[in-house]
Order: structure tokens, then sequence, then C-alpha cells
């Protein structure tokens, strides 16, 4: 279990929690947030994201985004926790 600011990221669980109700996540968009909290003080690049969480897609090197989630999915939380 993690906790940033009003969060507690439960990896064990899969689950995010915010001043103890449950926020809701797409798995894809768990795994981005576990990774940067793991990683937290450390410069992520687009690249490192992406070859740690796809691995086997990440011959593409052109534009695109790393996440697509929606605010409750990953963006909101993560701005929240002060996670740009």
């Amino acid at each position: 279990m993690k906790s940033f600011k009003a969060f507690r990221l439960d990896t064990a669980n899969h689950l995010l929690w915010r001043d103890g109700d449950r926020v809701p996540l797409t798995p894809k968009g768990f795994d981005v947030l576990a990774y940067l909290v793991e990683n937290v003080g450390q410069v992520m690049t687009r690249d490192k994201i992406l070859e740690a969480l796809w691995p086997e897609t990440c011959q593409f090197r052109g534009p695109q985004k790393v996440h697509s989630g929606n605010p409750e999915g990953f963006e909101g939380p993560a701005r929240q926790a002060g996670i740009h």
C-alpha cells in the first residue's frame, strides 16, 4: 500500500482509494499510475513508460499518447495527487 496526499494505492488488489472512497480506474490506468508512483522522483519519458508497460508493442516511435484515460480513469486522480 502506497499513500500520497489523500490517496492510497493498493497494489496487491489493484485499487485506488481517495479519502476512503474507491476511485474507478481501468486496468491499464492503474498500471500507469502504479508505475509512476513506484518511480516517483525519476524522469519518465514516453519511451520508458511504453517499454515498461507495453514491451511487446514498443517498436513504434511516432506521435502517440501513453494513456488515453478519461478524467475519472486516470488523469483526475493523478493530477490531484500532483502527478503530471
